[in-house]
């Protein structure tokens, strides 16, 4: 399912959703097999629109090749000629990119990891990976002065609301509202760091984790919370 087209009801497959596997598995090769399948269930939504994570340490040249080949629209995806071209140093696929870039969101949450957020859901994932830089950026006003900057005041007027109404104290209760708020299908992520997505999945990790769930569930703004809260 990681390299497969966009879309529940393919029925014809073509040489356009070959060059769409070939540009998914480019993507696999460069995050890496584990963290391509720990984030399945964020591509399977994210394919749809064409905004996937990619990663901020790709080549320009690259990037452009892997854009053009994932492209959602069957119409708009590259084929064996541009990428023939692409690998002779043309540029293939500027007009491609140009367009795409109107619409572009850039952060740079950790420069000394070069990691540059090109979407919401992007930095929602750097956030929750390095916590308590995150935190720091919330809670000083930085996060929403960046969404402000790349043009998102729904989203500035949601992490106001979380930092100065919800969780004022609740520092990592915020952060988790937060991200939940950047990225809505971000899955909640258990005591053992391992995504889950449904509630039979988050059921049996309660059951393996009696124990640790007991004492952290006492909370009421535990991360797990959060995540149900949003379903509902």
């Amino acid at each position: 399912m990681y390299y497969t087209v966009p879309g529940e009801n393919r029925v014809e497959i073509d040489t356009k959703s070959d060059f769409y596997s070939l540009g998914m598995v480019l993507l696999c090769l460069w995050m890496g097999e584990k963290e391509f399948k720990e984030r399945e269930f964020e591509l399977m939504k994210r394919k749809r629109t064409g905004d996937l994570p990619f990663p901020a340490d790709l080549s320009g040249r690259t990037l452009q090749l892997i854009k053009a080949l994932t492209a959602p629209q069957p119409e708009k995806r590259c084929g064996f000629t541009e990428i023939v071209r692409w690998a002779r140093g043309e540029d293939v696929f500027s007009d491609f990119v140009g367009q795409e870039s109107k619409r572009r969101f850039s952060i740079i949450f950790n420069a000394g990891k070069n990691q540059i957020a090109h979407s919401p859901e992007q930095l929602a994932d750097f956030m929750r990976q390095d916590q308590n830089l995150a935190i720091k950026y919330l809670y000083t006003c930085k996060l929403t002065k960046w969404l402000n900057d790349n043009q998102r005041p729904e989203l500035v007027s949601e992490i106001e609301d979380i930092v100065e109404k919800r969780y004022p104290k609740d520092q990592t209760a915020g952060l988790y509202a937060a991200c939940y708020t950047l990225n809505v299908d971000m899955p909640y992520y258990d005591v053992k760091g391992r995504p889950r997505t449904t509630a039979e999945e988050i059921a049996q990790s309660l059951i393996e984790n009696f124990n640790t769930y007991q004492t952290t569930l006492a909370n009421a703004n535990d991360p797990c919370f959060s995540f149900l809260m949003r379903t509902i």
